[in-house]
């Protein structure tokens, strides 16, 4: 059985996991500082929190979501290699919508490559919503660039004043720019 648990961040048995395999599965210019997921609050407006994902045997994933009032940003969600294509993602998305405050939230990159495509067709399957306004992640480290990306919503599609208004509170709370 697949669950998720907040991750507390002065026990390093429950985080050393967890940052392992977020390390290990995005690129350099789609990762924040490791320690910025683990800082609960970022703004008076939203807080972040860090979960691991378990089955019997342990650790298997990790998922970061920055909560606001009236949305839920998907920041993070990395399955170990060994455990993908076990349907642990559907269950964690599954959980996450049960829990959280719609609308959720999350960039996905362009489908210009196999990867970019499977993973727009994965949230699709599982209720995401692309939205097709234009959207970019401000560069996340001095040597790489801004990312032109997508935003997917559940469990609807995003009207214009909505995207604009997350898009903002993704740029000044979560990005701070």
């Amino acid at each position: 059985m697949i669950r998720i648990r907040i991750i507390h961040t002065d026990k390093w048995e429950e985080i050393y996991p967890a940052q392992t395999i977020y390390e290990s599965s995005f690129p350099l210019e789609e990762k924040v500082a490791f320690s910025s997921l683990t800082t609960h609050e970022i703004s008076s407006q939203c807080k972040i929190e860090l979960y691991a994902i378990l089955n019997n045997e342990g650790t298997i994933g990790m998922v970061s979501l920055v909560i606001f009032p009236s949305f839920t940003f998907l920041f993070y969600l990395a399955i170990m290699p060994s455990e993908q294509g076990k349907g642990i993602g559907e269950q964690v998305l599954s959980i996450i919508k049960n829990q959280f405050p719609t609308p959720i939230i999350l960039e996905v990159e362009y489908a210009t490559e196999r990867l970019s495509e499977r993973r727009i067709k994965f949230y699709t399957r599982n209720g995401f919503k692309l939205n097709t306004y234009p959207y970019t992640q401000p560069a996340l480290h001095p040597t790489t660039l801004p990312l032109d990306m997508h935003i997917m919503s559940y469990p609807n599609i995003l009207v214009e004043k909505q995207f604009a208004e997350i898009q903002a509170a993704l740029y000044m709370h979560v990005y701070k720019v």
